[in-house]
């Protein structure tokens, strides 16, 4: 899982170290993406995540699953919100392994079945 605050602080470090391990991390759309985000959607969402923590401390279930709702609410408008003004495009945010290794590394192998 990767850590919020580290990327938050550090992105290209946090870049580096999940190149090495073979993913891509594509920090210009994040940074697009995080300059797009206006401050009223931004505290909103900080709001409901803070409220979520709260309520997690008690033991009342129906709240924690009203504030997680509110919360999943709230990150699909900033998702759709993204989306919409990316122009339908690939955000590329997420990290994965890259289509392309970066290291051409890969023997093919020959098998027959043995019956």
């Amino acid at each position: 899982m990767l850590d919020p605050k580290l990327m938050r602080n550090d992105l290209e470090g946090t870049a580096r170290q999940l190149a090495r391990r073979g993913f891509v991390l594509d920090t210009k759309t994040l940074q697009e993406l995080e300059s797009r985000l206006d401050d009223a959607s931004r505290s909103q969402a900080q709001n409901a995540v803070q409220a979520l923590k709260t309520a997690m401390q008690g033991e009342d279930v129906s709240e924690i699953r009203r504030l997680s709702e509110d919360l999943k609410r709230i990150a699909q408008q900033i998702g759709s919100m993204a989306y919409s003004q990316n122009a339908g495009g690939p955000s590329g945010t997420d990290a994965r392994p890259s289509a392309s290794p970066q290291k051409e590394d890969v023997v093919d192998a020959e098998f027959e079945e043995v019956a």
